[in-house]
């Protein structure tokens, strides 16, 4: 009796672990099907005959085989199926089932919080909108009054957060952006306001796995002429030979071209990722590439001596100005990303760019004076080297900082979906401020005779710590692999001083990989 008990607890306990084994092999080979998985597991104890469970009726996905059911009371390992899957690694077998209704919807295409190889969830964030301080940015004073925008004396410079995300990304991508009444230029108190268009040829390419990438953009800009020249004549009887133009501003020769702006480079590394929350650092360089700059001026005037009464001065002069561009800048980089939930996101990018090395601007002058003593002629002076020697100073322009908020809600949610599958508004804050006071350079005049209003040049940032806030609207949307952006920016402040245009049109053209 005592036997017969032991064999039976025996061939019982083999059977509850062959049972416990073969379900385990239904699991794995659930598991390893991409798609939604239902099993069902019967068993049952009958007391009488002593059997401890009935495999007969075990539903697996699609394409799988029938399980190698227990012969005589033993498993048939020989028939039993193969649950090995090349395509499945042992990680993807021990993560958590999920159906395709629970299962994050995450690509590529949008800057997504986790990649197609580690991560469970994702973000489908588009790309920040940003914009640019275009504008007046470099100003002469003294001898030579006069505001201009140009790459050559730090204007357009580097925004991290135009068309980007913190997330690394495979991409193409081509930006317009039209800046209206963005560029000033003024010679005393005459002066003309262009438009300033950019388009932005760009690239991202992701490396280690996804969490890096390395990003080029190259401008292509319709701006002001890199070479420039102006004639002033304030009064038409003085006019003196080869110089005789009509009383009054003649307007700025040159006008717009198209030209290649400054190329730049940018290393972006994932630093921390979670369900809701993805943190990135990384580092811009801004290389001289655009064009020197060369505004030359001519002026038709007469001079008065107070101290000399009836002495009067035909004075022509001609200023040349060259600006080399020759300004490396490094933007270190903060890049953020939070979706709390499937429709709501925010985003943002905090910045500070320094200029690493100076620009060279030299400044030469010649010029004539006819000078009259109660209207009749007396002598003539001549400036060319006595008066305005050549002077070439370096000037270091300011450190930036710049601060780009950003939130979205996605109007439009479906992935997989073909056609238009996703439709997002955003609404987006700048703010641009200079961190140091600016190095206002100055080339002294030697004086002529008498008294002359304006004896030294002056050059730099006349408004020395500047702030701009923008706000920026728009809408993105996705179809297919393509993603189409348009938004619209304005500034904030009424001041001339302290906008850099008047309204930004934004178009945005990517193609995701």
């Amino acid at each position: 009796m005592s036997i017969a008990c032991f064999y039976s607890y025996c061939r019982h306990s083999y059977r509850a672990f062959a049972s416990v084994a073969y379900g385990l092999v239904v699991a794995l080979t659930a598991t390893s099907n991409a798609f939604a998985v239902a099993y069902s597991y019967t068993a049952s104890a009958n007391s009488s005959d002593g059997s401890v469970f009935s495999s007969d009726e075990v539903a697996l996905d699609e394409g799988s085989a029938d399980a190698a059911p227990l012969v005589d009371d033993t498993f048939d390992a020989q028939n039993a199926i193969d649950v090995s899957d090349s395509a499945v690694r042992p990680v993807q077998m021990l993560a958590p089932q999920r159906t395709l209704a629970s299962q994050p919807q995450f690509s590529r295409d949008d800057a997504r919080l986790a990649s197609n190889t580690r991560r469970a969830s994702g973000s489908r964030t588009p790309y920040m909108i940003g914009d640019t301080g275009a504008g007046t940015c470099f100003a002469f004073g003294g001898l030579f009054d006069a505001e201009m925008s140009h790459p050559a004396v730090g204007c357009s410079r580097l925004n991290i957060s135009e068309n980007n995300s913190a997330l690394p990304t495979d991409r193409l991508y081509l930006s317009y952006r039209h800046f209206h009444n963005a560029s000033r230029l003024r010679a005393w108190q005459f002066a003309e306001t262009y438009n300033y268009d950019r388009f932005m040829l760009g690239g991202e390419k992701t490396f280690w796995d996804g969490n890096m990438s390395f990003e080029m953009r190259l401008p292509i800009e319709n701006r002001v002429n890199s070479q420039l020249e102006t004639y002033i004549v304030d009064d038409p009887r003085f006019d003196l030979d080869p110089i005789d133009y009509p009383s009054g501003f003649f307007p700025f020769l040159g006008g717009t071209q198209t030209e290649i702006g400054n190329i730049s480079f940018l290393l972006k590394a994932l630093m921390y990722e979670s369900r809701e929350f993805a943190m990135s650092m990384g580092l811009g360089v801004t290389m001289p590439t655009a064009s020197d700059m060369e505004y030359l001026v001519t002026t038709d005037h007469t001079l008065e001596f107070p101290s000399e009464p009836g002495l009067t001065a035909d004075s022509s002069v001609l200023l040349d100005v060259f600006a080399s561009n020759e300004t490396f800048y490094l933007a270190p980089f903060w890049g953020w990303l939070w979706q709390p939930n499937d429709r709501f996101f925010h985003q943002g990018f905090l910045q500070v760019e320094v200029a690493a090395n100076p620009t060279s601007v030299t400044v030469n002058g010649d010029g004539i004076q006819d000078f009259y003593q109660n209207g009749v002629f007396v002598s003539q002076g001549d400036w060319e080297t006595a008066t305005f020697p050549t002077t070439r100073s370096d000037v270091n322009f300011q450190t930036l900082m710049r601060l780009n908020l950003g939130v979205g809600y996605h109007l439009v949610d479906n992935p997989g979906k073909r056609g238009l599958n996703r439709l997002t508004a955003l609404a987006e804050v700048h703010w641009t401020s200079t961190l140091n006071d600016a190095a206002i350079t100055n080339i002294p005049t030697v004086d002529t005779f008498g008294t002359s209003v304006l004896q030294q040049i002056d050059f730099g940032n006349p408004l020395n710590r500047v702030d701009i806030v923008n706000l920026v609207t728009g809408v993105t949307a996705r179809v297919n692999n393509w993603v189409v952006t348009n938004g619209f920016a304005v500034p904030l402040s009424r001041e001339l001083d302290k906008r850099g245009f008047d309204f930004e049109y934004n178009l945005q053209l990517q193609r995701i990989f």
